[in-house]
């Protein structure tokens, strides 16, 4: 809590207060970031401009306390990946209750909207999640640090541009997106709204769409150039298809789950459905009856929603939901070119396979993606990693539970996507895309229940305020799971999970960016602490990852010197036309 104890005048006028002064934060945690950029580019020493700015009228907290460049203040969340700390999603949501409070008030805030869309797509990128809110520094336009990030920085210069053009591209088709919305809802009117109020999430763009009687749904479209579907053809249609899927299986086997309700949605080949109640009488009548014939006939029961006539003409399909209640409770490699090696038709029987592909496609990001390592000891390092992960599988996977049981799991489930009334009740989920069956093994408890990333738990204190809320939430599941089953065997199964370490395993085994520091920090200690403080087991071990080590490294070492050739030639293009950097163009 706060030292000082400031009275603001009446009930409310603390709050009031809270905002105004974090609406402020919010827009110098901008600037410094964007400052700092700047006099970097500028090729000044980041420790030397901070200097200046603190004893100069650009002096605040973000400059001075939580700077968010590494190494200009050591113990700021910059110098440990952004983790700890205020967290974004709980930036964004002060942020957006200032927004609704001005607006209220009658006040302008002339730039809250566009910092607003810094902290939206800061948040909703995967190295920016659950991280401390100076991680917008990352978000911005990469500068000298993101040469030697582990991201592919190329790939991040071009995204901007790629959105721009896809917002544009629908934008475009206005006209006929309403058009059928109107014939698939048997609506009069409706109106796309406008696109200051589209939002861009990891993978999709979501459009309101208003109709009669008050009404708001939303339009929600893959984003094709964030999931590689230039390199890898059909991805986009299987994301459709299985968020459709997961929003239909769950409205028909766990109706007391809060979803959005699924209206229409629409595949990439022109075809339309819609949800029984938005289609017309008689092809509700027509659909019972062939659900009836095919119950009668022992046949799969088919999906509930009715196909249409209508056609539309959106390149990758959509889906049409319905608007979330409350708020929320914050408030992929292909697109890179690196193939996962599971084909799309691939099922697996027991864990062990699983795993196995799991870690092989960390395997080909290492092939494939150019930055990939940074010299010969990171390299090894890395290697030796997965060569260890796959060594020790069997100490995490039980073998009787080897062979299922499978559960349906929503692997996109975090609070920005969890809805709460007033009261902290959950009304409503929503980006359901991901989801798919896993092992029980593999089930795990949510890592961001102390607002912290995977990577995040970096000293024991961290961990031990996260093994306390552990206690509760397993409490509070085994109550809801004997009420449901009688049973407290999901309980039990996790709760051993993480004693024996698996919590830390199966994470670095599916997340890429952590896995390093997961085998490192959780998962070698426990069988030897002293490797994990030395290199000695790494100069070994990396050789058995696979055949023709010394030329495999050459070769990625050569991909990575080609790989900052190119970005410094993308970055070069922001010169401007006369070919004089700004240094240069003060001394001419």
């Amino acid at each position: 809590m706060g030292r000082k104890v400031l009275h603001c005048g009446d009930q409310g006028a603390g709050l009031s207060a809270k905002l105004a002064n974090n609406y402020l934060l919010a827009l110098n945690n901008i600037a410094t970031a964007e400052a700092m950029n700047l006099g970097m580019r500028w090729g000044l020493d980041p420790k030397k401009l901070a200097g200046v700015l603190n004893v100069s009228t650009g002096r605040c907290w973000p400059s001075e306390v939580n700077n968010p460049v590494k190494g200009v203040v050591e113990t700021a969340p910059a110098g440990r990946d952004y983790a700890g700390g205020f967290g974004i999603a709980l930036m964004k949501k002060d942020l957006r209750l200032a927004m609704v409070a001005a607006e209220e008030a009658g006040a302008q805030m002339k730039l809250a909207d566009a910092a607003f869309k810094v902290y939206d797509e800061a948040a909703d990128r995967e190295d920016c999640k659950g991280r401390d809110f100076s991680v917008v520094y990352r978000a911005g336009e990469p500068g000298e640090d993101a040469l030697y990030d582990d991201n592919n920085a190329l790939l991040a210069m071009r995204l901007p541009g790629l959105a721009d053009e896809y917002r544009k591209h629908i934008e475009s088709q206005k006209q006929e997106i309403e058009e059928t919305i109107q014939n698939l809802l048997g609506v009069l009117w409706c109106r796309v709204m406008t696109t200051q109020l589209w939002k861009s999430r990891s993978f999709n763009l979501a459009i309101p769409i208003y109709l009669p009687q008050d009404r708001t749904m939303y339009l929600r479209l893959p984003s094709p150039y964030r999931l590689g579907e230039s390199q890898c053809p059909e991805n986009v249609e299987e994301k459709l298809r299985t968020e459709m899927a997961t929003y239909s299986w769950i409205s028909k086997n766990c109706a007391d789950v809060p979803i959005p309700t699924l209206h229409a949605f629409g595949l990439p080949d022109g075809s339309t459905y819609t949800h029984p109640d938005d289609s017309p009488l008689i092809e509700r009548v027509w659909s019972y009856v062939q659900h009836m014939e095919r119950r009668l006939f022992g046949q799969p029961a088919a999906i509930s929603h009715i196909r249409r006539r209508v056609r539309h003409s959106l390149d990758y399909g959509f889906l049409l939901l319905s608007k979330a209640r409350g708020k929320s409770l914050a408030f992929s490699w292909e697109n890179e070119g690196i193939p996962s090696g599971i084909p799309r038709d691939r099922t697996y029987a027991e864990t062990e396979a699983y795993i196995s592909d799991l870690i092989t496609v960390q395997d080909n990001k290492i092939r494939h993606q150019p930055n990939a390592i940074h010299d010969v000891t990171d390299c090894r390092k890395q290697l030796a990693a997965l060569t260890a992960l796959r060594a020790v599988m069997h100490q995490f996977i039980k073998p009787e539970l080897r062979d299922g049981p499978f559960f349906y799991t929503l692997t996109d489930l975090h609070p920005s996507n969890i809805f709460v009334d007033e009261y902290w009740n959950v009304v409503d989920i929503i980006d359901l895309e991901w989801a798919h069956s896993m092992p029980l093994q593999m089930q795990r408890p949510p890592f961001w229940l102390t607002s912290r990333g995977v990577d995040g738990f970096d000293n024991d204190a961290a961990l031990s305020e996260y093994a306390t809320v552990l206690v509760e939430y397993f409490q509070t599941y085994e109550t809801e799971e004997r009420r449901r089953n009688r049973t407290d065997f999901q309980t039990s199964v996790y709760r051993d999970m993480w004693h024996r370490g698996s919590f830390w395993y199966f994470h670095a085994a599916a997340i890429p960016a952590a896995m390093y520091g997961l085998f490192n920090k959780r998962i070698q200690p426990l069988f030897n602490k002293e490797h994990a403080r030395s290199t000695a087991v790494d100069d070994v071990l990396h050789y058995y990852w696979g055949q023709g080590l010394d030329s495999f490294t050459a070769r990625k070492l050569a991909n990575k010197e080609q790989y900052l050739v190119n970005t410094t030639k993308v970055e070069s293009l922001e010169i401007d036309a006369e070919g004089l950097s700004p240094r240069r163009r003060r001394a001419a």
